[in-house]
């Protein structure tokens, strides 16, 4: 009737829960691949669940009046359109968690629906061509009377028959006429009852990401002592990769590999080096941990007993990612933030800001390592990274009260007042 109004209301939680579930368990669930295809589906799932945020907030705040005068009901047809949107949504994150829709199909929710063999999915795609996208030569023939079928208009309605009239236009030598009543409620119904699917879908997708995770956990990284170590690395840098896939290559065990690479010829150097080198090695038997049980929780599998460091940060983070620490040395704080982002960003230290920052760290450096081996950029990286680390040792840090109190990894050991932060 003239000046009704027509709404629809659509829980936006249930997006809110999808989003959070996939955000949570980002790096399992960007191990969802197309099934033709190799690559993630993590875009096509994300360009989804915004979709479906923008559809149900623009439906929740819709407001159709009924106006039986105007010559088409164009805004209808909108609503229509994106219903449609929604609906495909919802089944194509379905079908990517491999959710059965065969019983959810079998429902009727539609009252003219004709034909034994149709689905309330066919009949709603029937209404959304012939009423908007193709309403001058329906391709959903098969849900139709007549081989032939197109539409003038669908006007509001102005009696309690019907919220919505639909003429049609069929026959093969004559043109019949005929109108179909299309009532809001069977809509919003078979809607609402789409859009439920994501109920399943949520349950779908943790399913998923729980058989992921352990098919992950199940199959056995290799160990280093059955190749070369430098192999090893390169292997479990490509295991990382695999497992915990980002937007960005590993760095942390790249690192490793290229600083094990880099040798130095002065006698004080070669010692830090090497000490260095063994705290790493530390770090890299808790990080195969990491990567093989998909967790940084835990002491076998982050390498932290101690400290106030990040929930989920690791032995090899701290020490690929050194500051200086110490009163004396705050100073050279801003310096070295700025070189090793810097070389992190450009990979070289050569232009002028970098060398400058270098020029006022020399004296820092100079107490820990001797700069007769900074040859090439990553060389003089590499003896930041030494004098840093001897650093952390000689000051209270994360670093101090996790590296072992062995003279394998240090100058000298730490008596008991030493072993606080």
């Amino acid at each position: 009737m003239k000046g009704d109004c027509y709404t629809i209301n659509l829980d936006i939680s249930r997006i809110s829960i999808i989003e959070d579930i996939l955000i949570e368990e980002e790096n399992l669930t960007l191990q969802k691949r197309y099934q033709f295809r190799n690559s993630t589906a993590w875009g096509r799932i994300c360009a989804i669940t915004h979709r479906l945020r923008g559809i149900v907030t623009y439906f929740n705040e819709l407001n159709l009046i009924s106006k039986p005068g105007d010559r088409h009901a164009f805004d209808f047809c909108d609503f229509l359109n994106n219903a449609y949107v929604l609906v495909k949504c919802v089944n194509s994150l379905a079908g990517m968690f491999k959710l059965s829709l065969e019983k959810k199909d079998s429902l009727c929710f539609f009252s003219n629906r004709e034909g034994i063999d149709e689905t309330d999915e066919n009949y709603f795609e029937y209404l959304r061509s012939i009423c908007s996208a193709h309403p001058d030569d329906t391709v959903r023939k098969k849900h139709q009377d007549e081989a032939f079928e197109c539409s003038p208009y669908v006007t509001w309605s102005d009696d309690d028959k019907a919220d919505l009239n639909l003429m049609i236009f069929s026959g093969r030598k004559t043109v019949s006429t005929k109108i179909i009543p299309i009532f809001w409620y069977e809509i919003i119904n078979y809607i609402n009852h789409r859009y439920s699917i994501l109920d399943d879908v949520i349950l779908k997708i943790k399913e998923f990401q729980k058989n992921t995770l352990i098919k992950m956990i199940n199959t056995t990284i290799e160990n280093y002592k059955n190749v070369d170590y430098i192999l090893y690395l390169k292997n479990l840098r490509c295991e990382s990769e695999k497992r915990f896939i980002s937007y960005e290559p590993e760095t942390e065990i790249k690192f490793v590999i290229d600083f094990f690479n880099f040798k130095p010829l002065n006698k004080m150097n070669k010692l830090l080096h090497k000490k260095y080198s063994e705290a790493l090695k530390l770090a890299i038997s808790f990080k195969h941990n990491e990567i093989q049980n998909m967790t940084t929780e835990g002491y076998e599998n982050s390498g932290l007993k101690h400290g106030n460091c990040c929930y989920d940060s690791t032995l090899l983070f701290e020490l690929t990612h050194l500051h200086n620490v110490g009163k004396e040395t705050g100073e050279y704080t801003i310096p070295f933030r700025k070189i090793l982002e810097n070389f992190h960003l450009n990979g070289h230290l050569t232009d002028y800001e970098t060398k400058e920052y270098l020029r006022i760290v020399k004296p820092f450096l100079e107490r820990y390592v001797s700069l007769e081996d900074a040859n090439y950029d990553f060389s003089y990286y590499s003896l930041i990274k030494m004098a840093l680390y001897k650093n952390n040792l000689e000051n209270n840090s994360i670093i101090n009260l996790n590296i072992p109190n062995k003279l394998k990894y240090r100058f000298v050991f730490l008596n008991k007042d030493e072993k606080k932060i």
